[in-house]
């Protein structure tokens, strides 16, 4: 497995996300949550595959406790992960004042420690880049505190536009990005953000390589009605795999993948049969860049808003 070095460790490039194995997550998923075992399974399999790195969040249900289960059964695999961890969304953060919100805040880092059961958290992205500004920077002093105690090892930010991205990079003591880069959303290829990460050292995972599964096997048929403007891009997308040769995943993830300045990638997996699958297709060489760069521009002639691109704005069904 590919890896590079940073935050003092051997990271793998390909990162597997864990919301998944802590709650039913991504409008593709069609089997739910997996058993503890199962779970198990997963973790375990990417490990002896060469996976270093997990990645994880407050948010995602149990799936902190769930890693933290599954490294306390193997003192070997639990030396040999690197866990990234992400604060609480901290929901009405906005309106909290400054002692709520620190306490509300030094929960979520102190809850994240005993259900990982580590006593430092190697990286701690914000989970909202709003966060960075509130209470004048009170946040990103607060988890510094953390950092200078020797709880938490890095920290990063977590991001859904390229001005959120811009923002972060201005707080020196962010060293690590985690923004959307597929076949479908090329705001941050197109915005010169990869660039200007590199320029400064900063870390970057790039996340939503298949767009939460609508651009894996089954395409448009995957494509919800409350997305139906993306049916377009996701048809043209299937068409330019099998133009190439190609499956759907295969050229999703070599686009991903080729994009310069991305240092690794987070795949979400529920099940062991896409992990293996996942890790087929990251061996495999990226195709010419000339099929990359016809991805971009076919893809980029279809006008596309971040409502459509960026997950975060995606309704849910029914509203």
């Amino acid at each position: 497995m590919d890896s590079f070095s940073a935050f003092g460790f051997r990271c793998s490039r390909l990162v597997v996300g864990t919301a998944q194995l802590g709650m039913a997550y991504g409008v593709a998923n069609t089997t739910g949550k997996p058993s503890y075992s199962h779970a198990r399974a997963i973790v375990r399999a990417a490990a002896e595959a060469g996976v270093t790195v997990l990645d994880t969040a407050a948010a995602y249900g149990d799936s902190e406790e769930v890693i933290g289960r599954i490294l306390s059964e193997s003192a070997a695999l639990k030396q040999s992960i690197l866990v990234v961890t992400k604060l609480s969304p901290l929901p009405g953060a906005e309106g909290m004042d400054e002692p709520e919100l620190v306490s509300r805040a030094r929960a979520s880092i102190e809850s994240s420690l005993e259900k990982l059961g580590l006593h430092e958290l190697p990286l701690v992205l914000f989970h909202r880049a709003e966060h960075l500004t509130i209470h004048d920077g009170l946040l990103v002093r607060l988890l510094e505190e953390y950092r200078a105690e020797g709880k938490i090892g890095a920290l990063g930010v977590s991001v859904s536009t390229p001005a959120e991205a811009d923002l972060a990079m201005t707080y020196p003591s962010i060293t690590a990005l985690q923004f959307p880069v597929n076949a479908v959303d090329h705001r941050f290829v197109t915005s010169g953000v990869l660039g200007r990460a590199r320029s400064r050292g900063i870390t970057v995972f790039g996340r939503s390589v298949y767009l939460q599964g609508l651009l894996s096997r089954g395409l448009e048929r995957r494509v919800p009605e409350h997305l139906s403007g993306l049916r377009p891009a996701v048809a043209r997308f299937g068409e330019l795999a099998r133009r190439h040769g190609l499956s759907p995943c295969e050229l999703a993830m070599a686009f991903a993948r080729a994009q310069e300045g991305v240092d690794a990638v987070v795949v979400g997996v529920e099940r062991l049969e896409q992990l293996e699958e996942n890790l087929r297709i990251f061996s495999l060489p990226l195709p010419e860049p000339a099929i990359v760069e016809h991805v971009r521009v076919e893809i980029g002639s279809i006008p596309l808003g971040e409502n459509l691109v960026n997950p975060a704005c995606w309704p849910r069904p029914g509203e």
